[in-house]
């Protein structure tokens, strides 16, 4: 698989200082909705999510509870998707998912198991696609399917596409190594202009990925001091719980989404989410920041600031070129900040145990 020389574009992070500043969320965007979404027994929701908007729904993915469910654009709960258990139809642990909004249809990635299971947006179970390697991560792009395999660091492959029923066209070998034998940092896929992209942990390069599986560097992110040493163990045991820690004070990528005149950069810096904003015409970036919180002022409808924020598997997505889309818990909330004005009005019949705010920006 042939690698190219040099990154298109080189984004800096280092020099945190001189990019930190408020941006006014009306500077990029020219609308911003924000739906709740809809509380009921049959659908409560944690705080560890992954979402995907569409010119009609919104999905949620429940990474906590394993569970997968479809709003309408108001909000309102219609259907769950997929069920975990060992019957026909049902999974055995999904986390991850993604949808085909062409064929109207919603992928669950079952990743210890090694198989996709495919819905119809009613939740009916429809067939199982096979997985040659287990993954978070499963894209459709131009009739192929994508996945990487989570032990790629230890593996001969890294990337694989398939046909529509799951048969493996190309594999792609691994070429990166590194010492440590766990992270929980995940590669990630995003999509733009119908071409594919993808970051894995070893570097911290965006690679466009052609039909032929070979990697050319689109993007390539400078985080100078802040770079992660790739050997070092990023995360402790707590009980039986894991939890990521970063000693080092570095530079973690979670997520990326693009637009016609930006790139959003989902990233933690120390054990804070942060966000970056790359100008693709004018080649800088900026770190928005207000009062020490990180996010866009949302002076649109009043709302609390915006941030755009992922983590391994709770991904934020669109299928709608130019929007962002971001997650706000009820429970993060200070209700009496918002009591006039547009913000209020959305949240005056929710409290701190309602489902979450979904916030759907258009971007300029």
């Amino acid at each position: 698989m042939p690698l190219y020389c040099l990154a298109q574009k080189q984004i800096s992070l280092e020099n945190q200082s001189s990019i930190k500043t408020a941006i006014k969320l009306s500077s990029i965007a020219s609308e911003i909705q924000n739906i709740p979404l809809e509380t009921m027994n049959d659908c409560i929701l944690s705080s560890d999510l992954a979402v995907c908007s569409t010119s009609e729904y919104i999905f949620i993915a429940d990474i906590y509870t394993g569970s997968f469910y479809r709003f309408d654009k108001r909000g309102k709960f219609l259907n769950r998707i997929g069920r975990s258990g060992q019957g026909p139809g049902e999974y055995s642990q999904a986390l991850c998912f993604s949808v085909d909004d062409i064929n109207k249809q919603v992928y669950l990635i079952d990743s210890f198991v090694k198989k996709i299971l495919v819905y119809s947006y009613e939740g009916k179970y429809l067939q199982t696609i096979p997985l040659e390697a287990p993954t978070y991560m499963f894209v459709k792009n131009k009739d192929l399917f994508y996945y990487y395999d989570i032990n790629y660091l230890h593996s001969k492959y890294e990337l694989y596409q398939t046909d529509l029923k799951g048969k493996v066209i190309k594999r792609s070998q691994t070429t990166d190594k590194q010492k440590n034998n766990f992270s929980l940092q995940m590669p990630f896929f995003y999509q733009y202009n119908g071409n594919l992209y993808y970051k894995n942990t070893a570097s911290e390069t965006i690679w466009e990925i052609d039909s032929s599986l070979n990697k050319k560097p689109a993007y390539k992110i400078d985080l100078g001091k802040y770079e992660k040493d790739k050997n070092e163990r990023g995360f402790e045991i707590q009980g039986n719980k894991i939890r990521s820690i970063n000693k080092r004070n570095s530079i973690t990528l979670s997520d990326f989404a693009e637009t016609d005149k930006y790139i959003f950069i989902s990233f933690s810096l120390g054990n804070e989410d942060c966000m970056a904003i790359y100008d693709k015409k004018k080649s800088n970036v900026q770190i928005p920041i207000s009062e020490k919180k990180y996010g866009l002022i949302d002076d649109i409808s009043g709302g609390p600031m915006v941030i755009y924020r992922s983590n391994v598997a709770a991904h934020c997505t669109s299928t709608i070129p130019n929007e962002l889309v971001s997650v706000l818990q009820c429970g993060d909330l200070d209700f009496s900040q918002y009591t006039q004005g547009e913000f209020a009005n959305i949240i005056k019949n929710l409290n701190e145990d309602s489902n979450p705010i979904i916030r759907i920006i258009k971007i300029k």
